[in-house]
């Protein structure tokens, strides 16, 4: 809220929120958020006439960090707003599922070259195919995060077995990823300060 609330006022412009799996902004959507904003401070072309928008710059060197900056940061990765997979992903199986499917719709929509300004969880393509995913595993014997880890290599010959339908190679991926991530967070906002 704050942050989102300080850009507002001033870029004095209508604030598109940048979402992705909660119904407010997380640093990983700030990220998103600033990665859409045309004008750098570094670029020598000057705005258009009448543009609304505000400049920012990338920080390569936290030296370079003046006062009154808003630093982003998060762990790369590739869960909703590419940010890493956390710990509570993982929590258990329903989890597990609902953030790769989240964030397999999330980057559908970001390909399709718009910001995403709505919390694509709660979508209910996200909440059906968990709830599909979720009962073939069942079927064949995978009710956990650990069992999912150690079938890896075999779940699709299982599902085939059963009679079902394989799991992409990007679904796949994605559950590993997931099933190994240490991530506690999905990143942090803080403004520097001067002395």
């Amino acid at each position: 809220g704050f942050v989102r609330n300080c850009l507002k006022h001033v870029t004095k412009n209508p604030f598109v929120m940048a979402l992705s799996d909660r119904d407010f902004m997380r640093a990983k959507d700030f990220y998103q958020f600033f990665e859409t904003i045309p004008f750098t401070i570094m670029d020598r072309q000057e705005m258009p006439a009448g543009a609304r928008l505000m400049k920012w710059r990338i920080v390569h060197d936290l030296r370079m960090v003046i006062p009154g900056d808003v630093i982003v940061y998060r762990p790369r990765g590739n869960a909703a707003g590419g940010a890493a997979f956390t710990t509570n992903d993982r929590k258990d199986l329903k989890h597990l599922l609902h953030a790769v499917k989240t964030a397999q719709v999330f980057r559908q929509l970001r390909d399709a070259g718009s910001l995403v300004t709505c919390n694509v969880a709660k979508l209910d393509k996200v909440k059906n195919w968990v709830a599909v995913v979720k009962d073939k595993l069942h079927a064949i014997g995978i009710t956990t995060v650990k069992d999912v880890y150690r079938n890896l290599g075999t779940i699709n010959s299982k599902l085939e077995l059963f009679g079902y339908s394989v799991l992409k190679a990007d679904t796949l991926r994605l559950m590993k990823e997931c099933c190994e991530t240490t991530a506690q967070n999905t990143g942090h906002i803080v403004f520097a300060s001067g002395r």
